[in-house]
Parts: structure tokens; C-alpha cells; sequence
């Protein structure tokens, strides 16, 4: 009996290539898929009820495996944990049609640091597509953020990332941000707040058009701040008004149009 248990310990914890596997405390082993059925019947992580939101109590690789609508004035996902990925897999996290009165409140709402988004779309959210308010080291990419209130909402969070992404059309500030944010390679445009706020940072290589107020902000030079930007188009925000705001320095050129950076 006691030889069993020992060659079902050893099996458990060695993995074929002979190498020690440790999985972390409070960690999930492996990538779990997320589906609508998976979020009615509930159980994904142990935090995790019946329906929506889909709670994720564990850190870990999350993989969507369809589309996910909540439905009315609910939320998406509910990330309690640290280290916690949810690639969308190409699929849409929806909080119903666009303008919809009565759409689910938030996509995803990030209670954890080091939280990372990507690969698909958050359509629809009517007060923030990724919720992750003061929390450090967000990461967000190759992620369409449409048609909601707030798009990418990380006030006082810092070492945020956001690359390589759509974030447009909402009825708030596109990409909210604190400090020793990066923002690179995206299209952040037709928001009706700012298209990026950010604490400092560095925004680089974006497309920033017509949004309702400027382009890029960041706040006055009494704060103490610094924010770097270069290679961006920034035009028709502000009503054709300033394009910018802030304390911000030009580490490349940068296209202001109608009135200069």
C-alpha cells in the first residue's frame, strides 16, 4: 500500500521529461476554458457561482472557448486573483448592442495585479470594457475594447501595457492609465473623453482621431509628471481644438492636426 502511494506521488509530480512540476498554491494547473455553458453552471474556480460573473479565484491561464454575454447590468469576469491571463481566443465578450441602455456593467473587473488581457474583443460595456482600477503590471494586447463607457479603465495603476490594439468608440476615455504607462502600436479613436490619459509614460507609433476632448493628456506640471510621446497622428480631437494637454515631450515627431502638437 505505502509502495503505491509513493509511485502515484512520484507520477503526480514528475512530468514525462523527468523534470519536477510545482504547481503554486491558489494556481490552477494547466489552461482552463471559459464557455457560456461553463458560466451558467458556475464551479470554473472555487469562488466561482451559478451564472455570471464568471469568478476567477485562482491564477492561471484562461482560454475562451466561445462568445460570453452576460446580460443585462451584469459583469463579464470578476479577476480576484493575481496572475491571472484571459486570452479570448479570437472570441467577443459582450455586454449586449451597442448603446444599449440596460447592457452589462463591466467586461472584465480586475481585483488582482498583473493581470493580462488579449486576442479578441469587449463590445458594448456600459461603464468599462477592463476595470482594473490601481492595480500594477496590467497588460493589454491584440484586444479590440468597443461601443462601452470607459474602454481600458487602469486609473492609478502603474506599469500598464497596452499594445497593439483597437480601443474606439466609446462614450468615455479611451485608455485611462497611472504611472510608467506604455501605450504602443493601437488605434484610440471616436472616444468621448480623451482618447489616452495617462499619469507618465511613454506613447509611441498610435493613431489618436477624433476624440471628444484631446488626444493625449496627462496632467499639469505641478503634479510633477512626465510623459514621452513620438510617432504618433493625432488629429481632429477636441472638436479641432488642442490636440494635447499636459506635461508631455515630443521623443519623436508627432502629426497634429488642425492645431500643432
Amino acid at each position: 500500500m505505502i509502495r503505491h502511494l509513493f509511485t502515484s506521488l512520484l507520477v503526480a509530480l514528475f512530468a514525462p521529461s523527468g523534470i519536477l512540476v510545482a504547481v503554486p498554491a491558489g494556481a490552477i494547473d494547466g489552461e482552463v476554458l471559459l464557455t457560456q455553458a461553463k458560466a451558467m453552471a458556475g464551479g470554473v474556480t472555487p469562488a466561482d457561482t451559478a451564472g455570471f460573473p464568471i469568478t476567477l479565484s485562482l491564477s492561471g491561464s484562461y482560454k475562451f472557448a466561445d462568445n460570453l454575454s452576460p446580460g443585462s447590468n451584469l459583469i463579464g469576469i470578476v479577476v480576484t486573483a493575481p496572475d491571472v491571463t484571459i486570452d479570448l481566443n479570437g472570441f467577443k465578450l459582450s455586454g449586449g448592442p451597442a448603446g444599449g441602455a440596460n447592457n452589462a456593467r463591466h467586461g472584465i473587473f480586475g481585483q488582482g495585479d498583473r493581470l493580462t488581457v488579449k486576442n479578441g474583443t469587449i463590445g458594448a460595456f456600459r461603464y468599462t470594457g477592463i476595470h482594473a482600477d490601481s492595480k500594477d503590471y496590467l497588460i493589454v494586447e491584440n484586444m479590440r475594447v468597443i461601443n462601452g463607457g470607459y474602454g481600458i479603465y487602469n486609473k492609478e495603476g502603474n506599469f500598464s501595457r497596452v499594445q497593439n490594439s483597437t480601443v474606439a468608440t466609446n462614450t468615455g476615455t479611451g485608455i485611462y492609465c497611472g504611472q510608467s504607462c506604455h501605450v504602443e502600436g493601437s488605434v484610440v479613436s471616436q472616444n468621448g473623453g480623451y482618447g489616452i490619459f495617462v499619469e507618465s509614460g511613454t506613447i509611441l507609433g498610435n493613431t489618436i482621431f477624433s476624440n471628444t476632448s484631446e488626444g493625449i493628456a496627462a496632467p499639469p506640471p505641478s503634479i510633477g509628471f512626465s510623459t514621452g510621446y513620438g510617432n504618433n497622428a493625432i488629429v481632429d480631437n477636441h472638436g479641432g481644438g488642442t490636440q494635447i494637454i499636459g506635461t508631455l515631450f515630443e521623443l519623436h515627431p508627432n502629426v497634429c492636426k488642425p492645431i500643432p502638437c
